[in-house]
């Protein structure tokens, strides 16, 4: 099988799995005596990859891509960072980096710069600003610590 059949292949397992909801891409964390179930990194990793097929072979996947990017916009957090958490609706798992990368890839697109700039601004700012060491390296979480206004001590970051 060529490369494009098989691409063909997986997108029509794709198009079923998003029909079910991606119950498949479900997964949940046993924490703070409760079960916390996530998708939102796991989502972004697919429209990525859709996006990476639909400019490589010509797959339509543009309606699919369309919907996972209102679905994943619609799971940003509601706070002044805006980010997105690997639970959701576990408010005390803060926004992460991982997940802001993958959405940063899915938004870094021509026609999604926009959005890019939209979503994902400004808790970048708080991950370089508030999170970052002085190595470059930089927190998993997002968390704003510092009152006032963010600053740093990273040379790389500011």
């Amino acid at each position: 099988m060529n490369l494009k059949a098989r691409a063909e292949t997986l997108h029509a397992r794709t198009l079923r799995s998003h029909a079910s909801g991606f119950k498949d891409l479900l997964h949940t964390v046993f924490v703070a005596g409760g079960a916390w179930t996530g998708d939102v990194f796991e989502r972004a990793l697919v429209v990525d990859t859709l996006i990476d097929a639909r400019d490589a072979f010509g797959l339509e996947a543009t309606d699919l891509i369309s919907a996972e990017l209102r679905y994943l916009i619609g799971m940003r957090r509601r706070d002044p960072i805006g980010a997105w958490s690997y639970l959701p609706d576990y408010q005390s798992l803060s926004a992460d980096a991982d997940t802001l990368a993958e959405m940063i890839r899915v938004f870094t697109r021509p026609e999604r710069i926009a959005q890019r700039d939209a979503y994902c601004a400004a808790a970048l700012r708080v991950l370089f600003k508030d999170c970052c060491y002085e190595n470059g390296s930089f927190e998993t979480y997002i968390i704003r610590i510092r009152p006032g206004p963010v600053f740093s001590t990273c040379r790389l970051c500011t």
